[in-house]
């Protein structure tokens, strides 16, 4: 059964009208003959017509627990009506609770599905929220301590692996006196990428701690301030995931590390320690509550902060019980991914998925020396059918003819960093490619030096075939036969001013384009490929002077041109006239007049 979808969205096409319940199409036209027709209380809400499977989801925070559900859309009819609505609201799906100090999820209600498949469902964008709340401001009125939403599937996990836990340690309105850090001192050294950590240990009642966390952003310019114990947090604002990951080097001060130590003995579920490492960038993840991400921490434990801090990273969006190896997450090996930098995820957003097709196909390839890979290096395995799959050369079929120790060497060379010119280095095997040499080897030690060899090679070969099929084309029967040269024509034109001759090599069609001043120089090439006919028209006494230039295509007169591009002369006009007629050509170019 079809149902009517009872939803405030402007970007919907249907709405109806609450005061006589008809469904009317959303446009001005119709929204105000309905109007006319109805009265003045006839008021419009927005609507759509959707099937039975159309799912969302609603949060609700209700005193010490949180409630999930899965709902559908309804309206429901007036009595007596088939057609007429009185309103609309959700059918309730499936409920799932949350309570506070405790780990267990309380299903409520389960008409059809579970709550893995529900967020699974949610986190693949296939049931979309039913609410303009922000999910983490209705979580964060039952759990103070999260801050901010990666998915809910990811929410729900922590809830049941490490629980949400929260207790009121310190009086509502007296956090911010807490604070001792104020003005913090940055050395010249620090940069806008950097950030400063400095941390301050209260002690607030016996055996309890409360750490201080100050971290200084852009120069000092932006500040985050924490307060946090065991199942607390107070927090101004915190940094998300990817900014945190997106530092170049995390500068820690005076005492932070004594600092660290001693709240971790005193809480050891925290294991705030093992964050300490990778240079302190670590440090504010378990912080994050429900932003934390279990995939997130595995790649900056692992060192592969480039690839946490990519906002568009798709193996982020797993399940949450599949983020336990980096090389199964991500189908390369950790010491892959820590040679990646935020650059090059903002160059190939795809990059994981191509160097993880590279290392099933052959590991060597990516087992280069260096601490971090090239921006060139990328580009060509990118670009390049490195993995012989069929159909996939491309445009430039670089590796066509390669083996793999062939390409191998040149991933390395691209590596070394011996060259930033990628288009440079494609371009010079390309050209390589053709000529059937490579002048500066395969991996040039002066790659601009190898490369301009490579191009006067394939220009000269170029040039000297296209002389070569020039040469044929103008001695040619069919060529030769348009020229005055035959005894025949002797007998024709033997008493007339002009002659009509064939160039011999394309070095005649440079010479004429300059005496003439006009482009048949450029005519070389389609003369050689068959493409047209250039002919000379000369005074029989100064054959070597240029002075009339002849276009030829099929049976066609074409082009009649003087010096400057200008229409030759009355008389040399009516010689062409002649020489066309006798040669069955007929003439289609303006630069004849119709009568001469």
């Amino acid at each position: 059964m079809r149902k009517y979808c009872f939803i405030r969205d402007a970007s919907t096409n249907m709405c109806y009208c609450s005061k006589c319940g008809h469904i009317i199409l959303q446009d001005e036209y119709n929204m105000k003959k309905h109007a006319g027709s109805c009265g003045e209380k006839a008021h419009f809400i927005i609507g759509r017509q959707t099937e039975d499977q159309d799912y969302f989801y609603l949060l609700e925070a209700e005193g010490d627990h949180l409630t999930f559900h899965v709902v559908t859309p309804v309206l429901y009819l007036r009595p007596g009506f088939k057609d007429r609505y009185k309103g609309g609201g959700w059918k309730r799906i499936f409920s799932a609770e949350l309570y506070r100090g405790s780990r267990e999820v309380r299903i409520s209600r389960s008409k059809y599905g579970n709550l893995d498949m529900w967020l699974a469902l949610i986190r693949q964008g296939r049931v979309r929220p039913a609410m303009t709340e922000e999910d983490s401001a209705v979580v964060r009125k039952v759990f103070p301590t999260v801050q901010g939403i990666y998915s809910l599937q990811m929410l729900v996990h922590i809830y049941k692996t490490k629980g949400l836990e929260y207790r009121n340690l310190l009086p509502e309105g007296t956090e911010d006196s807490m604070f001792s850090i104020r003005n913090m001192r940055l050395s010249g050294d620090v940069g806008g990428e950097d950030a400063v950590l400095f941390t301050n240990l209260h002690e607030i009642a016996e055996d309890e701690l409360l750490l201080e966390i100050n971290m200084a952003l852009h120069s000092g310019k932006r500040h985050i301030r924490l307060l946090i114990s065991e199942h607390y947090l107070y927090a101004g604002e915190l940094p998300d995931l990817k900014e945190l990951f997106s530092l170049e080097n995390v500068v820690a001060g005076a005492g932070t590390e004594e600092d660290v130590h001693r709240f971790a003995e005193r809480y050891p579920s925290f294991g705030l320690e093992a964050y300490w490492e990778n240079g302190g960038r670590n440090l504010l993840l378990p912080l994050l509550s429900g932003e934390y991400h279990q995939g997130i921490e595995l790649l900056a434990k692992s060192g592969c902060c480039a690839a946490a801090a990519f906002p568009g990273l798709s193996e982020l969006l797993l399940d949450p019980l599949l983020y336990t190896n980096v090389k199964e997450m991500l189908g390369v090996p950790v010491s892959v991914v820590r040679k990646l930098r935020p650059e090059h995820f903002r160059l190939l957003p795809n990059v994981i998925e191509i160097l993880s097709k590279i290392w099933k196909y052959n590991p060597r390839f990516l087992s280069v020396p260096q601490d971090a890979y090239t921006v060139p290096m990328l580009r060509f395995l990118a670009e390049n059918n490195i993995t012989r799959e069929p159909g996939a050369d491309g445009h430039w079929a670089l590796l066509r003819g390669f083996d793999d120790r062939q390409v191998f060497r040149m991933i390395k060379y691209l590596a070394s960093g011996k060259t930033e010119d990628y288009e440079l280095y494609r371009d010079y095997l390309y050209c390589c490619r053709q000529i059937g040499e490579y002048p500066g080897g395969l991996t040039p030690a002066n790659l601009k030096q190898a490369h301009d060899m490579a191009v006067d090679i394939k220009t000269d070969m170029e040039n000297h075939r296209m002389a070569e099929a020039f040469r044929r084309q103008v001695s040619s029967p069919e060529y030769l036969e348009l020229t005055t040269n035959t005894e025949m024509d002797n007998e024709i034109f033997g008493k007339d001013p002009y002659v009509v001759k064939a160039p011999s090599v394309p070095r005649e069609l440079v010479e004429e384009s300059a005496a003439m001043h006009h482009c048949v120089r450029m005519y070389a090439d389609l003369v050689a490929k068959g493409a047209t006919k250039i002919f000379f028209l000369r005074q029989r006494k100064q054959q070597s002077v240029p002075f009339v230039t002849i276009e030829v295509n099929g049976k066609r007169v074409i082009q009649v041109k003087a010096a400057y591009n200008k229409k030759a002369d009355i008389r040399a006009q009516r010689f062409v006239r002649k020489w066309a007629a006798v040669k069955g050509l007929q003439i289609t170019t303006p630069d004849m007049r119709e009568s001469v």
